[in-house]
This record gives C-alpha cells, sequence and structure tokens, in this order.
C-alpha cells in the first residue's frame, strides 16, 4: 500500500517559552503531505507570538480552556492525516520518530497503535536513557506482555543510520490494566482504525490518556519498538505527574472500571487479577483519606481493599480531627529520629 500522511498534534497551555522547541523537533521528522496542529487550550502567554515564526508549516488551533483531555480530541478531530501522533508541548523527538512508525504502520495496515521507549533529561541537564521501564512500580517483562521479539527490520525498513532493535506486535490490553505503558509523545495511532476508542476522557483530571489507551489496546494490534524516538524534558512548571496521590488513586480506579471492569469476557477470564488490583488501589486510597481525617470514607476503602492492617482499622474507627493529630505526632517522631541518625 502507499505511504500515509501524518498529522502531529501538539496540545499546549501557556508554554510558549517551551513550545517552539517541541514544534521545531516535529517539524525536522515530516515528509510532503504531513502536517503539525498545535492545539492551544486558551493560552494567555503569547502562544501565537512564539508559533509566528513557523508560518504555514504549523495550523494554530486555538481553543477555549477545558484541560488537555478536551484539547488532544479538538486536535485529534482537526487532523488530516490517517496517522496521528502526539507530541507534548515541552517534549521533544529525534529526528526519525515519524520514519520508524511510519514505516512499520505502511508495512502493518493492520497495527492500530505504535509506542516506543524514551529518553529523560532532567532541569539539569543530566540524562535518563531507555526510561519506560522506570515509570512502573515493579519489573515487567515483555515477552509475557506482547510476545517474543523480532528484530524490526524484518518488519520494516530501517532509517539510515538507525541500528536495528526488538520490534513486539500482540494484545496489550490485559498488560494495559496494570499500569500504563504508553507515552503519550511516543504514541502513533491509525485513525480509521481506532474510531471511537481514541477518545481522552474530559472528566479526569488525570489517567484520561491511560484510559484511551486501554481503549486502543481492546480495540486492536499494538506494537512496542524498543527503541528511543523522544526525550522527556524536566522544568518547573505544572506537570500533571504531580497531582494529589488521593486524585490518582481515584482516577485509576474508575478507567479500571470503565475499561475493564465493564468487559464481561475479560472479567470471565482475568476478573481476579483485576478484582487483586482494584484491592490495591483501595488500600491506596484508604491510607491517603486516613491522612486527611476522613474516616467514614477511610472505612469503607478498607472494607473493599479487604481489610487493611490492625492498626488502619482502629485509626478509621477514631473521629477525623483525633486522627490528624495521631498522624502528625508519629510523622514528627519520626522526623526527630531522622534528624537524630
Amino acid at each position: 500500500m502507499g505511504r500515509l500522511a501524518v498529522s502531529v498534534v501538539i496540545p499546549t497551555y501557556n508554554r510558549a517559552h517551551l513550545l517552539p522547541r517541541a514544534v521545531r523537533s516535529a517539524l525536522a521528522t515530516l515528509e510532503p503531505g504531513d502536517e503539525v496542529v498545535v492545539a492551544d487550550d486558551g493560552s494567555t502567554d503569547g502562544t501565537a507570538a512564539a508559533l509566528a515564526p513557523f508560518g504555514d508549516r504549523v495550523r494554530h488551533l486555538v481553543l477555549p480552556h477545558r484541560g488537555a483531555g478536551p484539547t488532544r480530541n479538538d486536535g485529534a478531530a482537526a487532523a488530516r492525516g490517517p496517522l496521528l501522533a502526539f507530541l507534548d508541548s515541552d517534549d521533544e523527538w529525534f529526528p526519525d520518530k515519524t520514519a520508524l512508525q511510519r514505516a512499520l504502520h505502511d508495512a502493518r495496515p493492520d497495527l492500530l497503535f505504535s509506542f516506543t521507549n524514551f529518553a529523560v533529561k532532567d532541569e539539569d541537564g543530566a540524562e535518563h536513557r531507555r526510561f519506560l521501564p522506570k515509570w512502573q512500580d515493579r519489573p515487567w517483562t515483555w515477552d509475557e506482555m506482547l510476545g517474543a521479539p523480532v528484530p524490526f527490520s524484518t518488519a520494516a525498513p530501517l532509517p539510515t543510520g538507525r541500528p536495528d532493535f526488538d520490534l513486539r506486535l500482540g494484545d496489550l490490553f490485559p498488560a494495559e490494566m496494570e499500569d500504563n505503558f504508553v507515552a503519550t509523545f511516543t504514541l502513533m495511532v491509525r485513525k480509521d482504525l481506532a474510531d471511537d476508542a481514541l477518545h481522552f476522557s474530559p472528566d479526569l483530571r488525570t489517567c484520561d490518556d491511560w484510559e484511551c489507551f486501554g481503549r486502543l489496546a481492546r480495540r486492536g494490534t499494538a506494537a512496542f519498538l524498543d527503541t528511543e524516538t523522544a526525550w522527556q524534558h524536566g522544568h518547573a512548571g505544572p506537570r500533571i505527574t504531580r497531582i494529589d496521590p488521593l486524585v490518582f488513586a481515584q482516577a485509576r480506579l474508575t478507567v479500571l472500571e470503565r475499561v475493564w471492569g465493564r468487559d464481561a469476557a475479560f472479567q470471565a477470564v482475568h476478573g481476579e487479577r483485576y478484582r487483586r488490583i482494584v484491592r490495591g488501589l483501595e488500600h491506596v486510597r484508604a491510607r491517603r483519606l486516613l491522612r486527611t481525617g476522613r474516616t467514614a470514607e477511610a472505612r469503607e476503602a478498607l472494607r473493599l481493599a479487604g481489610g487493611g492492617s490492625f492498626a488502619e482499622r482502629a485509626l478509621a474507627r477514631m473521629p477525623g480531627p483525633l486522627v490528624r493529630a495521631a498522624l502528625r505526632v508519629v510523622k514528627g517522631r519520626g522526623d526527630d529520629r531522622t534528624q537524630q541518625g
């Protein structure tokens, strides 16, 4: 089949000082017929002026301020290419990023989406390579998640100068329930195959990307390119990764129920695995609720978690202000021991 055009969507909000780096890196990867769409979530910091030097090489989509999910959705809806890729406005692509993934999607018309490894560069310039495995709380075996690897070169041509690397294709849906393995800024997706699965929920403050990737994984074949194609840059500005752990745990529970919990066929096979994950997240919620003195909610979360420890159950039966005071004392003693040590 012929070469597929790529649309790059860059959602942004008040990052005029960072956005040009992302745009330059995207433009450097593209070929004739491709496009860059900057989906601007109501920025007020001179984003239009920052984009002006790029002229008509960039489509600036000015939107009302509604958050990351709706902004990505509007950018995806405006994209014209059959292949869609997202780049966060504070990050940066390697020059052959789209060449690698486009070649694979060209060669495999059944492939719904692909994602890759990435590198991290801290604000002080320190570099952390092949960072994807460090996202998760425990090590994973890719053979178990997506099957045995094959050399990328056996599936699609390599760009000039790019060494060969492992490629895995398969069903990511069960593994994605455990954790998110897809970095949004490495994703490429076939729009016509994705259809309504390519959607970021507007009601979630976090994990809306994980919900989207779970729906994509249920819809069709995933490919993991075990090579770096992007830099994630550290900076002092707002990041979604700094969200409160209680909000994060609740969002994860919501996504689990929507994507995996309502899938009867999946539950028939993987139901106990699903319930184990839910119990763990309810335990996280219970501990955070205790710290804020919300003991009635903590008791319910402990029940859903399967009980919790004796100390947690005892605290959950106490009045909220007393629990907060007790935990402050415990924390203070811990700080004193740390200082003495």
